[in-house]
């Protein structure tokens, strides 16, 4: 058997060697693309910024196609939005009936501080929860057992109030039962985290610019000091809490900010304010507030990006309300809710 190392056989394998993987002022030729090779005394930092930039890169280009197949069910939105089917105001007006009568056979019973701020967390789509506490209060309000001053919260749970205003109750209330239609009807663009993400977000888009039409100097002078939107700048990186409404223009950035992303706020960028403050608490101590930790619900975690249907969201909706009007009774401890004071001392939350 030849033993000239430059043949093959069974116990022996040849490999030619690159002259430049033989420069031992390089650790590591074998990982080097062939410009590094040719600069064997630099760093592969073209390989790992190729390496940085490639999984962005094809994020964007994912957002761009997969947002081209929404037309659809953005349309269908488009169209809620404006002319709510009648079931949804069939079940608008149950939901509403149903909140009086639960206020009304437990009015005795219920305990809640007459002067009250209100936070709302964020949670995605887990606001159908806070949409149920809401007919509560607005039910003990028109009795006047209540009075709201003012709403602060962070992506869902900032646009649940800031709809209330623009929309009034009861078109809010439609416009969000609308959407349950837009679960069932295109299931299959919330059949993952990722494809229900950018669903959600183009079809928050729409509703920003749906609201801003609606933003009337009457409806921005509402909106001021009344409705408290947590957003998140990214340069420098920190919290932006909005309650100053000066154009439909601006109303309408404040809105898309605090539930979307990259969003220029003013000549800044921003995204969810859910980031660096998921449930901004008042803290000038005029009042009580309520809290309402989304989270906390015991609705499933999957509910936070999509619903089955408006079935299953009336059940959420429902839940809301039996959950808040226990909590008012002083019986079974919710730990989505508590009463707590405003003070200076408050931090940022995180969902």
């Amino acid at each position: 058997m030849s033993s000239n190392p430059m043949t093959t056989d069974s116990k022996h394998v040849h490999m030619e060697i690159d002259p430049a993987d033989n420069n031992t002022d390089d650790p590591s030729p074998s990982r080097r693309c062939n410009y590094c090779r040719t600069n064997p005394k630099k760093s592969c930092y073209c390989c790992l910024l190729l390496f940085l930039l490639l999984p962005p890169i094809i994020f964007y280009f994912y957002v761009l196609i997969y947002r081209t197949t929404l037309t659809a069910s953005n349309d269908t939105w488009s169209e809620y939005l404006k002319t709510p089917p009648p079931e949804i105001i069939t079940a608008t007006d149950s939901l509403n009936l149903r909140a009086q009568t639960l206020v009304d056979t437990s009015l005795s019973s219920l305990t809640i501080p007459y002067n009250l701020d209100v936070v709302i967390s964020g949670g995605g789509f887990l606001s159908y929860y806070y949409l149920g506490v809401s007919t509560i209060l607005n039910s003990l309000e028109s009795l006047n057992k209540t009075k709201l001053h003012r709403f602060s919260g962070a992506s869902a749970g900032a646009q649940a109030p800031f709809k209330n205003v623009v929309l009034g109750n009861e078109l809010h209330i439609q416009s969000s039962l609308s959407y349950a239609l837009i679960f069932s009807s295109y299931s299959n663009k919330f059949d993952n985290m990722l494809n229900a993400a950018i669903t959600a977000d183009f079809h928050w888009r729409t509703l920003a610019e749906y609201l801003e039409d609606l933003c009337t100097p009457e409806i921005l002078e509402a909106l001021t000091k009344k409705v408290y939107v947590s957003i998140t700048l990214l340069f420098p990186w920190s919290n932006k809490l909005i309650s100053i409404y000066t154009s439909k223009e601006q109303a309408q950035k404040a809105f898309l900010a605090t539930g979307s992303m990259f969003i220029n706020y003013e000549g800044n960028l921003a995204i969810d304010g859910g980031a660096t403050d998921c449930a901004p608490r008042f803290k000038v101590g005029k009042r009580s507030q309520l809290i309402v930790e989304l989270l906390n619900s015991e609705l499933p975690m999957r509910n936070v990006v999509s619903f089955k249907g408006l079935a299953e969201v009336l059940k959420a909706v429902e839940m809301g309300q039996d959950d808040f009007v226990e909590f008012l009774k002083g019986g079974e401890k919710k730990n989505a809710f508590m009463f707590v004071d405003e003070r200076e001392s408050w931090g940022t939350f995180t969902c």
